[in-house]
């Protein structure tokens, strides 16, 4: 695997991904730079559906989500499923 960022970059994931109940399907650069992944629920409002760990776990989860290392802050990846194309988009302003 060729990661292109410090493996131990902080990054925040949604617990469904943690618990590996959900896959990823959403991700997020935020206006400071930091990567979130989440499984693409609407019901990630708060602190308690997150956690922080170090972003090496998450691309060793799912190493097709290394083609996204180049996503800018700003902007969001999705998809429908794993597998399929990743959408890319600007974020909109909060």
């Amino acid at each position: 695997m060729k990661l292109k960022m410090h493996p131990h970059l902080r990054a925040f994931i949604c617990v469904h991904v943690l618990a590996n109940s959900k896959p990823i399907l959403l991700v997020t650069r935020a206006d400071g730079g930091d990567w979130c992944f989440l499984c693409g629920d609407a019901n990630h409002n708060d602190a308690s559906s997150i956690r922080a760990v170090g972003i090496i776990h998450i691309f060793e989860r799912d190493p097709t989500l290394l083609e996204l290392q180049d996503l800018d802050v700003d902007w969001d990846a999705e998809r429908e499923a794993v597998g399929k194309p990743w959408m890319r988009t600007k974020s909109l302003p909060n």
